[in-house]
């Protein structure tokens, strides 16, 4: 059985850094543009066999799991990402890359909460076709569901994100909070589908996703941070998480949109 750190490090590689420039009108009619930074994880959703084209190479769909409110309104997307330095040279193996002009198309959003995944298909072909050729790992979706029975109050949960943009100098992985829950993960906490955490988080790590440490000392995918409190006063800080399961929705939809059932 792996160690905790060797989980940890194995993991690191699925965890990637966004800067997300975004141009849009507000609520006012105000023009507005400016850099966002987040984190986000890549995950691997599958199609099922009814709605897998006949000429499909493969059934898997690469995505960037994040917040509606980290890639909303985003028009170019820059990520720190590993990539095969046999296949092109950089100055490091983990280059900053830009998503240009980001088509609203490959973002798909959950229809309530703050949610969303941007679709990789098209620039993994493009980054191909430049001979770069990304290296991360991705969290296969038989690992996001179903998880909850594995943890329990007691359980430490970890985020692996970039916390202001932060990160390990040396080969750009991630910073990890850990902490515990504060409201039993079994229940919705404030009637949503969201985890309520005893657990650091600054700007930076929206979009992050949680890990639960079960009692064998597994790390289980089975949520996505998104909101922070933190009283002025007290010594209180709080974080919540939107529950892994909900990527089913933007499953859902994307299977919608983009592969028919096969008649």
């Amino acid at each position: 059985m792996k160690s905790i750190d060797e989980q940890i490090n194995g993991l690191f590689d699925s965890v990637v850094r966004l800067e997300v420039y975004k141009e849009y009108y507000n609520d006012e009619g105000e023009f507005v543009s400016g850099n966002e930074l987040g984190s986000g994880s890549y995950i691997n959703l599958r199609i099922p066999e009814e709605r897998l084209p006949a000429d499909s190479e493969s059934n898997l769909i690469p995505c960037i799991l994040t917040n509606r409110h980290v890639i909303e309104h985003a028009k170019n997307v820059k990520l720190r990402t590993k990539i095969e330095s046999d296949v092109h040279q950089f100055d490091s193996e983990y280059p900053e890359l830009e998503l240009s002009d980001v088509d609203d198309r490959f973002i798909i959003f959950h229809d309530e909460l703050d949610l969303a995944v941007l679709l990789m298909g098209y620039y993994l072909k493009k980054s191909e076709m430049n001979n770069i050729r990304m290296a991360h790992k991705y969290v296969d979706e038989a690992l996001l569901f179903n998880n909850e029975k594995k943890i329990n109050l007691f359980s430490r949960v970890a985020i692996m994100g970039y916390p202001l943009g932060m990160f390990n100098v040396s080969n750009y992985h991630p910073i990890v909070y850990q902490g515990t829950f504060a409201y039993p993960p079994s229940y919705n906490f404030g009637g949503a589908p969201e985890y309520l955490l005893n657990c650091d988080s600054v700007n930076g790590n929206s979009g992050s996703i949680v890990y639960g440490i079960t009692d064998s000392m597994d790390f289980t995918p089975i949520g996505v941070q998104y909101s922070i409190y933190k009283h002025p006063e007290h010594n209180l800080t709080l974080s919540k998480a939107i529950k892994i399961s909900e990527v089913n929705n933007i499953k859902n939809k994307i299977l919608e949109s983009y592969y028919p059932k096969i008649k």
